[in-house]
């Protein structure tokens, strides 16, 4: 059997149509802004915390981390939501229908997930380095980021259409509901659990008082209350 080369150019033709309609996409834009403020806020904040051991600042420390996270939940949760829901609707099937269809498929599905890292990670990286110091040592650290990246896409992105085309729908994807938007609301789910440990986190560091009227606003007890039921 020949390889199938007009799927893939037909497959990276739709890939690319969806990332550009993606990066029109108001919702993905907010998606992306959002993402990139948490991030950039919570590392300015800490800017001057210094790693435990280390003559390292924390957000030299700490930003390979968050974009690890961010990428290995976008090409797991993207992959594994866009198969269920294409699933769900038929769009699956009609590519299973057309010879070489799913080589088309899985090409535009590999390209799309993988070009959506780029906005995310230049909204956050592109910033960083104006308002932090020491996050290259050598430029030869980008090489590193490259193939620490492209392997990481390799080592995830399976896992995401596996459970994908193992699950029955939408709601067994994430957090056992169908959210239209997919990845994206299965995050604004989490977030107030997680600004919550940032800003307690935060307070136990001493950082300004403008986190206990935060943590305030999201229920969770000041620095002065805590004293006092201490006494």
């Amino acid at each position: 059997m020949s390889f199938p080369a007009h799927a893939v150019r037909l497959g990276l033709r739709r890939g690319c149509a969806e990332f550009l309609q993606s990066l029109r996409s108001t919702q993905d834009q907010g998606f992306y802004l959002f993402t990139g403020l948490l991030v950039l806020g919570y590392l300015f904040l800490r800017r001057n915390t210094e790693v435990e051991g280390t003559d390292l600042l924390l957000p030299s420390v700490a930003l390979p981390s968050i974009l690890g996270a961010l990428i290995t939940f976008g090409v797991v949760i993207g992959p594994a939501y866009a198969l269920a829901m294409e699933k769900e609707d038929g769009t699956l099937l009609r590519h299973k229908a057309v010879p070489h269809g799913l080589v088309g498929y899985f090409t535009s599905q590999l390209f799309f997930q993988s070009a959506s890292l780029v906005p995310q990670l230049l909204v956050i990286l592109v910033p960083a380095f104006f308002l932090f110091d020491n996050l290259m040592a050598e430029p030869s650290g980008w090489f590193t980021v490259l193939w620490v990246l492209v392997l990481g896409l390799l080592a995830a992105m399976p896992i995401g259409i596996v459970i994908g085309a193992l699950v029955p729908g939408t709601q067994k994807v994430g957090t056992g509901h169908a959210p239209r938007d997919g990845p994206r609301r299965d995050l604004r789910d989490l977030l107030p659990a997680a600004a919550a440990v940032g800003v307690g986190a935060g307070r136990r560091a001493g950082l300004p008082d403008v986190l206990d009227r935060a943590g305030h606003a999201l229920g969770l007890p000041s620095r002065a209350g805590r004293r006092a039921r201490g006494r």
